[in-house]
């Protein structure tokens, strides 16, 4: 079991699927309806492959764009994640605070 940070695709399928075809470097302004926007500067695990010291993130308005790393002074959110193996199934419950989804 490992726990890391969420991949871009993770946050542009949360989308309606509408949206699953928009460039998401102006999705902020094209979309709310991303359940995972938290208004907050969010970190993603992608890096930037056009250099060597940027990671891509989330911005606080919804659009993904990327940043040079500028070092321990900047303080941005970070959404643990994990995966699910393809064969785990859902069992019941509605997924809320007082109704944990089950699964198998």
């Amino acid at each position: 079991m490992k726990i890391g940070l969420m991949y871009v695709s993770d946050y542009g399928f949360a989308a309606s699927n509408n949206y699953w075809t928009t460039n998401m470097n102006v999705y902020g302004t094209t979309t709310n309806t991303n359940w995972l926007l938290s208004s907050k500067i969010e970190l993603t695990i992608c890096r930037n492959s056009s250099t060597n010291d940027s990671i891509w993130h989330i911005a606080n308005n919804g659009r993904v764009l990327y940043f040079v790393s500028n070092g321990a002074t900047t303080f941005y959110a970070i959404r643990p994640t994990f995966y699910l193996v393809s064969s785990i199934t859902y069992v019941s419950e509605s997924g809320t605070s007082s109704d944990s989804i089950r699964i198998n």
